[in-house]
């Protein structure tokens, strides 16, 4: 017989899958193909050698089906015994071959194994059964690439869930609790803390104004201040309120009792939405709708005050304080007394209180004021005074109210502002001294969109971000840049050239907002009220120190 190799001599043909042909010769000439092999084995000398039918001298043939079993290869079934199996190259050791290369052997040869089911026998780490990664590889053998890829733990990005994406590449599936991928880049994760990113607070582009941080996924805007006897105070949309000026009485709520010439932190819940400073104290409205409050009977910290729930938003001076709720109706209080519903009003919106009288905004623009009347600060036409409350005289439009020392004014739906009761100081503003007790026209207002009323000075912002004031002068809380006492008419306050949209008067100073989340104040300084950190007075408006 001969054997016949595809490839290379035997045993290197049987690592390389070539295959084996038994031929017979015909020794005798007699046309017998089975001859005796003991007759054909004497020829053979070569031991493992390929018969050649006598002429190269090769090996018995028994020797040569020893020798192929020794190598694993079968002579296609003429030994007894031996059963040839297909078995396959597993080059890269997995226990999965490839079905590409293959040789027939009685057993296994070195390097091979009987399953075919292998995709790439140069990886090991290629095979059925594999964790399938993000790599764009077929890591499995099951003829898909990635399709598991979802949940493997390899696919991670920073604070983000990921999976795997087109091309083998781990992407974004979801961000972490305050991250954004805010560049837009999938495969680098969500790199934005939204909760503290100026740039992007709380959500991707949303960028604060200069200065301004980002607490909890809001910018730290200056949203509300309040100014009053010798302080003033702000709060900040994170719920943190300052308050800087005299603190005689404890009203700026650090615990002591020492003056501040710059913002200083209230002590306590950080909570706050809104703040109302007084004579002798201040509040503040927390996130639930309850008060706290702070100086004179409260003490130099906040303290909560009892009986007090679904608060909406709060007004007072001197001694009194009183509180508009959800359902419309109004209470007040003493500091350190409990809060009393006020009789006769229903479905309140605003509310003001000028230490000796009170007036609410209905929901319906009617204006209802109890207390004090002398001088005809209850708009209804009289100068009696009212323990209920009465209805101002040709009010039915009005949306925000505010009270000074013994008059009121109101913002009407209009845009114009009316004023009414004691006017000796020109705090009505329509161009003349004298008292009204019914609401009288502010002269040359229009487009309004908030009013505070002092001591005895009012002020008022216009919607194109311009604070008029009038009334007394005397410390340049009019702000005109003179000391002018009277002003008897609205005029602009300098030093702001717009971008206000909140306005506080107090004894003899005011502060207006600014839509860039700083506070300018101007007037009287000699408790550093101002909050510039000097006690110089101010007739035109100064930046508050250190807002935004």
């Amino acid at each position: 017989m001969k054997l016949l190799c595809h490839a290379v001599f035997l045993p290197a043909l049987l690592l390389a899958g070539c295959t084996i042909e038994r031929v017979h010769h015909d020794l005798d000439d007699g046309g017998d193909a089975g001859e005796a092999d003991a007759a054909r084995d004497a020829a053979a000398t070569d031991a493992g050698t390929p018969d050649d039918g006598g002429l190269d001298g090769g090996a018995p043939d028994a020797e040569l089906d020893a020798a192929t079993q020794d190598a694993g290869v079968d002579d296609a079934g003429s030994d007894a015994g031996c059963t040839s199996s297909t078995y396959y190259a597993d080059i890269d050791e997995d226990g999965h071959g490839d079905p590409t290369s293959s040789v027939m052997a009685c057993a296994p040869p070195v390097g091979y194994v009987d399953s075919y089911d292998d995709c790439d026998d140069t990886d090991a780490e290629i095979r059925p059964g594999a964790t399938d990664v993000c790599d764009g590889v077929d890591n499995d053998c099951d003829d898909a690439v990635d399709e598991a890829a979802t949940a493997d733990p390899t696919c991670t990005l920073p604070h983000a869930s990921a999976i795997c994406g087109t091309g083998g590449v781990c992407v974004v599936d979801s961000c972490a609790g305050g991250w954004r991928n805010c560049n837009g880049i999938e495969h680098d994760g969500c790199e934005v803390d939204t909760d503290t990113s100026a740039a992007d607070c709380g959500m991707c582009d949303n960028s604060c104004a200069a200065g301004v941080g980002c607490v909890s996924g809001i910018c730290d805007d200056v949203i509300g201040v309040s100014a009053s006897l010798y302080h003033s105070c702000v709060v900040r949309a994170a719920g943190l309120v300052l308050c800087w000026g005299g603190n005689s009485y404890g009203v700026l709520g650090d615990g002591t009792m020492a003056p501040h010439r710059t913002p200083l932190p209230v002590s306590g819940p950080t909570d706050y939405v809104a703040v109302y400073a007084a004579e002798q104290h201040t509040c503040g409205l927390r996130e639930p709708g309850t008060v706290r409050c702070w100086g004179g009977d409260y003490g130099t910290t906040p303290v909560e005050v009892p009986g007090l729930s679904d608060v909406v938003t709060l007004d007072g001076e001197r001694g009194e304080m009183c509180a508009v709720t959800s359902s419309g109706s109004v209470l007040c209080w003493h500091p350190g007394g409990a809060p009393s519903t006020i009789a006769g009003i229903s479905g309140a919106i605003d509310a003001a209180h000028g230490g000796q009288h009170g007036c609410a905004v209905l929901g319906s623009g009617a204006v209802k004021c109890w207390g004090d009347n002398y001088f005809g600060q209850l708009g209804d036409g009289t100068t009696d005074p009212a323990i209920t409350p009465v209805t101002v005289v040709g009010l039915t439009d009005a949306v925000q109210i505010d009270a000074g020392d013994h008059y009121t004014c109101a913002l009407r739906a209009s845009g114009t502002v009316a004023c009414w009761g004691r006017g000796n100081g020109g705090q009505l503003g329509r161009g003349y001294p004298g008292d009204a007790n019914s609401p009288v026209a502010v002269s040359g207002l229009t487009d309004i969109i908030e009013i505070a009323a002092g001591y005895m000075h009012a002020c008022a912002v216009r919607s194109t971000g311009v604070v008029y004031c009038w009334g007394s002068n005397a410390d340049g809380e009019v702000g005109d840049g003179t000391m002018t006492d009277p002003v008897l008419e609205p005029v602009a306050v300098l030093g702001l050239t717009g971008g206000a949209y909140g306005v506080t008067a107090g004894f003899r100073h005011s502060c207006a907002l600014r839509s860039d989340s700083s506070v300018m104040c101007w007037g009287a300084n000699d408790n550093g009220q101002i909050g510039d950190g000097t006690t110089t007075e101010r007739r035109t408006a100064t930046a508050v120190s250190g807002l935004p």
